[in-house]
């Protein structure tokens, strides 16, 4: 697998984990 092909994919799953993360954080947040 190409480097730029894999870095891109690897960014846009980061992403998707930062966005769930964030989700699951404010829901935590909002259950305290």
């Amino acid at each position: 697998m190409p480097q730029r092909v894999h870095a891109r994919a690897c960014f846009l799953h980061a992403v998707k984990a930062a966005r769930a993360i964030g989700a699951a954080h404010e829901a935590f947040a909002s259950n305290r």
